[in-house]
């Protein structure tokens, strides 16, 4: 059975860390026996103890961090590891670094969820020659770090998978009575870290101008992050305080899903978006630009509607279409139900990673 260490450098929960979570549950089912390295007192750290899964946690400081590569090639060598996969960025960095330290042939894998470009930096062109392996967890991905400079032999796709069933129990109920809606309202959702890939500001405007058309809307944005002042000045400016609901982060995520009429990601620059993957399991139908490897879930018109990235009036139409056409609604949200039950399930996803160590332990 192959042996693998994992390293997320994060001290926030979002999909990544989900991603993490997932696979080393399965892993741990395979008796693969995985290793975490995350921070201490993390999200992520938490869920590892409520998993029973065995973890480490490292203080672990940006990308040059000698004693914490040093710490990590311990637990490396220790655990007589097969397979380093890193998770995230740093996660890369520090890997590459501790391998000097690696007492037997273990190989390096990195997961990249992102498709910003890679920067050509020192640090960059020596950390990517030290990995085996590179995961993408979308073809958009893949084809930005092959413009990049990375060998397209030396990455696969993997998509990110979800739990269908994470959900099952969600109930809107108790969302009604805190924001005091009477049902009556069409809601509009969107799930995301408040930076500015994510759109937010786009999705904004698109409502104000849809707000022009009825009155009966509101848009409920969830998540934290650095734009939020930004975003609620924006609403501010535009005079649909009324309208506009900032939850900041929750924890009760599936219980917005069920409250949801449509859901609208509005990205410029996007991996692949498993808010998205997580709005269809629960029928939701959704709007979404075509950013990065965001057409790989909607196929538009089939598993939702799919507009041009930065553009807010299409936004707006999408939205007026659905709301107006709620029979297409319902046949893009069965579609893209089912479309991602039988494509992005996490089994799916973990047992196609564990495929990937095969072949470079073999």
């Amino acid at each position: 059975m192959i042996k693998s260490v994992h390293i997320d450098t994060e001290r926030t929960w979002r999909g990544g860390q989900q991603q993490v979570l997932y696979l080393t549950r399965v892993l741990k089912l395979m008796d693969s026996a995985p290793v975490v390295i995350c921070q201490p007192g993390s999200p992520l750290a938490k869920a590892m103890s409520d998993e029973g899964i065995e973890h480490h946690e490292l203080n672990m400081h940006g990308e040059l961090d000698l004693p914490s590569a040093i710490r990590i090639a311990k637990i490396v060598n220790e655990s007589c590891a097969d397979i380093v996969h890193a998770h995230t960025s740093h996660a890369h960095s520090l890997a590459a670094l501790a391998k000097i330290f690696f007492q037997r042939d273990t190989k390096i894998i990195v997961s990249r969820r992102v498709d910003f470009p890679l920067k050509q930096k020192f640090l960059n062109r020596v950390k990517y020659k030290r990995a085996d392996k590179y995961i993408a967890v979308s073809n958009a991905i893949k084809d930005v770090m092959i413009d990049g400079g990375v060998p397209k032999e030396a990455i696969a796709v993997v998509h990110s998978g979800i739990d269908p069933y994470k959900f099952e129990r969600a109930s809107k109920k108790p969302l009604m009575k805190e924001f005091g809606l009477t049902g009556r309202e069409k809601i509009i959702g969107n799930v995301a870290a408040l930076a500015d890939h994510k759109g937010q500001s786009y999705l904004i405007y698109a409502f104000y101008l849809l707000c022009k058309h009825s009155n009966k809307v509101k848009l409920f944005i969830v998540g934290d992050g650095e734009l939020e002042g930004t975003l609620k000045d924006q609403v501010k400016k535009l005079k649909i305080e009324d309208s506009v609901i900032f939850t900041g982060f929750r924890e009760d995520i599936g219980n917005f899903y069920d409250l949801f009429d449509l859901f609208v990601m509005s990205s410029h620059l996007e991996g692949l978006c498993t808010s998205i993957l997580d709005a269809l399991i629960m029928n939701v139908p959704v709007i979404a630009t075509n950013a990065g490897g965001i057409p790989e879930i909607i196929k538009n018109k089939h598993t939702g509607l799919l507009v041009e990235k930065q553009k807010p009036i299409l936004i707006k139409n999408a939205m007026m279409k659905l709301l107006s056409n709620p029979d297409d609604a319902e046949i893009y949200s069965v579609n893209g139900h089912k479309f991602v039950c039988d494509n992005f399930e996490y089994h799916l996803t973990a047992d196609k990673t564990y495929e990937i160590y095969q072949e470079l332990v073999e």
